[in-house]
Formats: C-alpha cells, structure tokens, sequence
C-alpha cells in the first residue's frame, strides 16, 4: 500500500508515477486528508494532555477540602471533545486509507488486480457520507 508520509515529501514523484499509469494525479488530495488526519491527531493529544492535567487538579483539589464541581465539569467536556476528535481522527484515516487502496488498485494490470476489501470501501464511503465528498469514492 502507499504510504502516506511518503507522499507527503514526495508528491511530485507519486503524481508523475500516476501519469505513467494514466491515472489523474491525486497526491494534492492525499496530502490535504493527511494534513486534515494529523492535525485532529495534535488537537486530539492536546485535549488528552489537558484533561490529564485537570484530572490531577482534581486529586489535589479534593485533598485540600475544595470544591470541584467545576474541574469535573471541565474534564467531562474535554472527555467529550477527545472522543469526538478520535472519531473525527479515525473517519479521516479511513478515508485515506480508502483513497490510497482504490488509487493502489487503479495502477495494478488487470492480472495482477485485486478486489478493494468491503471494509475500506465501506470506510471511504463513510468518509464521504460524513464530509460530503465524493473524490474518495471516485478514486476507489
């Protein structure tokens, strides 16, 4: 399978290689989901780091007699946001994945081609459902 981290240092070479194979160059597209992937992945960890600091603030808060009612309301609403970001996080790696396998297939001769397993494509065409793409779809 290609590799996303390769295509981002290397688009110009992964296009040019599609355009040997005749296939539309996509490595714009590719980079884009893996900078949208990475950056759900920083704000993701960034909320987890957060709600770890909190949850401690806690633990001291209540050995010193305080109310924390407010801290736990904090940590409830990051917990909240963490989880809808690892969504988020796994839909677009998903969706890339899908995007990478269909674009793998497209280049194979038709001896060595191989069918696109029923749970990428169900992943891309989640992916597309939840953003209202269709490129991933049209790749796979």
């Amino acid at each position: 399978m290609f590799s996303a981290r390769w295509i981002r240092e290397n688009g110009a070479a992964f296009d040019a290689g599609l355009a040997r194979r005749g296939v539309e160059t996509h490595a714009a597209q590719v980079q884009e989901l893996d900078a949208q992937r990475r950056a759900v992945q920083t704000e993701f960890q960034d909320c987890q780091r957060k709600r770890n600091r909190k949850s401690k603030g806690i633990g001291a808060a209540r050995a010193q007699g305080e109310d924390v009612s407010d801290l736990l309301a904090e940590v409830t609403g990051l917990k909240d946001a963490a989880q809808a970001l690892e969504r988020e996080e796994k839909s677009l790696a998903a969706g890339l994945d899908g995007l990478l396998a269909g674009l793998e297939q497209r280049i194979q001769t038709p001896e060595q081609s191989v069918h696109v397993s029923g749970h990428v494509l169900e992943a891309a065409t989640a992916y597309a459902d939840a953003t209202g793409s269709s490129r991933l779809l049209e790749a796979a």
